[in-house]
């Protein structure tokens, strides 16, 4: 399995992009740019490895937010395999 993991000379700011829905997995529109980097970035670097987390807030209760937090990660993971990213 190949592990993602970012370095510090790559820096993809998505700080000002509310990142994820409430309660929700779904990659929003509004991370393309960054996604389309880090695809671009592995392409360039194929011995690369990058490491995702998905985050949560602190509502709601944490067997909830730690099955939404693994969601989130295995859907960027998702996404950059239908890119032609290889894991």
């Amino acid at each position: 399995m190949r592990i993602l993991r970012l370095y510090r000379f790559t820096q993809i700011d998505s700080r000002n992009i509310r990142q994820a829905d409430i309660n929700k997995s779904n990659i929003k529109p509004e991370l393309k740019t960054a996604l389309n980097e880090i695809t671009k970035l592995l392409n360039q670097n194929p011995a690369l490895t990058l490491y995702g987390v998905g985050h949560t807030d602190n509502v709601g209760k944490l067997d909830t937010n730690l099955k939404l937090s693994a969601d989130r990660s295995a859907a960027v993971v998702k996404t950059l395999i239908n890119r032609g990213i290889n894991y």
